[in-house]
């Protein structure tokens, strides 16, 4: 992942092409950002906010998209990450563990970001643990 933010860095600045990163966020209502303000308080919107800064200074334009949904079905849901998510995502972040336990399905679904033309990270949300 290093490597490849690196690159975009690169692309930008060197090479003179507009480099972008992209993280989209899938998820049930926690992730949505239900029971707050979504487009002021939900998770993909903070993290946004707050790295927005660091990755101008570094010449690379950052994009959040939250696709998350609420009382969604873990299947299809988590298996069509591309349909979801769209091409260029360089990272995905999972977080439906509340809705879905099935450990099957956390394979499935980093199968299928795998398949995505960037081979995103694909980073695990754990919401079913309270954190209190």
């Amino acid at each position: 992942m290093k490597i490849r933010f690196m690159q975009s860095i690169l692309k930008n600045n060197i090479v003179g092409q507009e480099s972008s990163y992209v993280i989209s966020f899938m998820g049930s209502s926690v992730t949505a950002g239900h029971d707050s303000k979504p487009q002021l308080d939900a998770y993909p919107v903070l993290v946004g906010e707050y790295l927005s800064e660091p990755f101008k200074a570094a010449g690379v334009e950052l994009i959040t998209r939250n696709h998350a949904l609420g009382n969604n079905p873990c299947n299809p849901y988590d298996v069509c990450v591309s349909a979801i998510v769209g091409d260029d995502a360089d990272m995905v972040h999972w977080e439906q563990s509340y809705n879905c336990f099935d450990q099957p399905m956390y394979e499935q679904f980093a199968r299928q970001a795998s398949f995505l033309p960037k081979k995103p990270l694909v980073v695990y949300s754990d919401s079913s643990t309270p954190n209190w």
